[in-house]
């Protein structure tokens, strides 16, 4: 009889253990149950981020298009101004374009004669700040 109650003990300790064991693995699914939650948590969170980024640079990229139209547009009314500008000054002011180019030549052409910028400003009449002006962009 003491050995079926030994057979007895040792059935018992070894099925507690084994039912620990068991109780251990149902806690570690538990947990990686949890960790599973946690994840597919995160990527939906990412998801929405990555979403709501793209629609705020589709947002930006129009901004950036429509800036960049009214901009051009209005370098085109700008450039379309001043050409109808340069075009009717260009008809009135033909003849002062003219003086003004021979203007020039003669400044140029006394200076290489050595004359300074004040005698070239007595000679033509001008002042002596718009000959110093034309002798340093055009030398």
């Amino acid at each position: 009889m003491s050995t079926f109650i030994f057979i007895s003990i040792l059935l018992h300790i070894t099925s507690l253990y084994l039912i620990f064991i068991l109780w251990k693995k149902s806690e570690q699914t538990k947990d990686s149950s949890l960790h599973e939650q946690e994840i597919q948590d995160l990527e939906m969170l990412l998801e929405e981020f990555s979403l709501q980024m793209k629609d705020e640079n589709e947002q930006l990229k129009h901004l950036i298009l429509s800036y960049q139209n009214n901009l051009n547009s209005k370098q085109k009314t700008e450039a379309h101004i001043s050409s109808n500008n340069e075009s009717e000054s260009s008809a009135l002011l033909g003849n002062e374009k003219i003086e003004n180019e021979t203007d020039t030549n003669e400044v140029l052409l006394l200076s290489k004669q050595g004359f300074t910028s004040t005698e070239i400003a007595k000679k033509l009449n001008r002042g002596k700040g718009e000959i110093e002006l034309l002798l340093r962009f055009y030398t």
